[in-house]
């Protein structure tokens, strides 16, 4: 009769330890705690008394030796480096990025606070939960960086009086066609005239450094080979658009030669954003076509775009004239307040 009812309450507790609730007022009864044993992880009733094993799912496991709970608490801390643009990111909306980033990984995520010192993220927890975390950090960072707007540009500057003048000239020209939601925000302002080499998306000082110290060290081998022609002059004439309808057009532009052909300038072009795109600053798909930018619908905020038909029928085939370039120079997209961009480095061609 023992070993019956004993054999219906075994039964009756399996039935009820999806209920955790309930099982853990069962072991707060000393009359019917069930003795149990540890071993490769699992726990298992004393087979002694009953000869049947149950697993650790779905309830608490005894507790481990003194060793293992003290290796099991140990508090790791790694800091995450994480440009202060993408804090936000990581916070998310009242937070909930965050918190999701911690219940996920078991990890507490600590976030510095706007405009502090020291920009990196202190992740802590168990070893396995501070790796966790910082994997998923760093894909959300990257994955951000990539859908940002660059940052920085390589160009070459195009300072000339006569060419400033010629554009002037175009777009005062541009103007008295009179066409129709046509504004004057839309030209490139002549102080701001450039051939852009490709753009770069650098969101913190190291970044910014090493693009500096990658501009420095590519221009003497380039020279020293002959890839750079003395001088490096080129003119701008004639029009083009980047779109496939004339009739809706974002950016219009003037078409580059450089003296000795196309292909002295093009080979220098490529030299350049190969090695950028090498170092891992420079996303490049391949060759770009070389133009110099005199009316972009963006810089008109809401604008959409503008109709260039008559613009090319009148004026396709303005020469601008000629300008010759000194330097290659990393700019950060904003203004330096004189005209032109912030030159962040600068390196003679000459």
């Amino acid at each position: 009769l023992h070993v019956r009812i004993l054999n219906q309450f075994s039964s009756f507790i399996f039935t009820m330890a999806a209920d955790l609730s309930f099982f853990h007022r069962l072991q707060s009864i000393d009359v019917l705690a069930i003795p149990t044993i540890r071993a490769d992880g699992r726990n298992y009733l004393q087979p002694s008394l009953y000869g049947v094993e149950i697993t650790s799912g779905g309830y608490e496991e005894a507790p481990a030796s003194e060793a293992q709970s003290e290796g099991a608490k140990e508090i790791n801390t790694d800091h995450v480096p994480v440009p202060p643009q993408f804090h936000g990111m990581l916070v998310g909306r009242q937070g909930t990025t965050k918190q999701r980033l911690e219940r996920e990984t078991k990890a507490s995520i600590t976030i510095p606070k706007k405009g502090a010192r020291d920009t990196r993220v202190v992740v802590r927890g168990t070893a396995a939960a501070v790796a966790s975390a910082r994997t998923r950090i760093e894909l959300l960072v990257d994955d951000a960086m990539k859908k940002a707007p660059p940052t920085h540009f390589l160009c070459f500057p195009l300072h000339s009086a006569d060419l400033e003048k010629s554009v002037d000239s175009f777009r005062e020209s541009v103007l008295r066609l009179g066409i129709r939601d046509l504004v004057p925000q839309v030209f490139v302002p002549p102080s701001k005239l450039h051939l852009t080499l490709g753009v770069l998306r650098l969101f913190d000082e190291s970044a910014i450094a090493a693009a500096c110290q990658e501009l420095r060290a590519c221009v003497p081998p380039l020279i020293a080979e002959n890839i750079v022609p003395r001088p490096l002059t080129v003119s701008v004439a004639g029009l083009e658009y980047m779109n496939d309808d004339p009739g809706k057009v974002d950016v219009l532009y003037g078409r580059i030669k450089a003296r000795g052909g196309d292909h002295v300038l093009q080979k220098l072009v490529d030299a350049i954003a190969n090695r950028f795109a090498a170092a891992g600053l420079l996303e490049r798909e391949g060759p770009g076509k070389l133009h110099v930018s005199l009316m972009r619908s963006k810089l008109a905020e809401g604008r959409a775009s503008f109709d260039a038909r008559e613009i090319l029928a009148s004026l396709g085939a303005t020469d601008f004239g000629t300008c010759r370039i000194p330097a290659l120079q990393l700019c950060a997209m904003e203004g330096d307040g004189q005209g032109f961009y912030r030159v962040v480095e600068s390196v003679a061609l000459e």
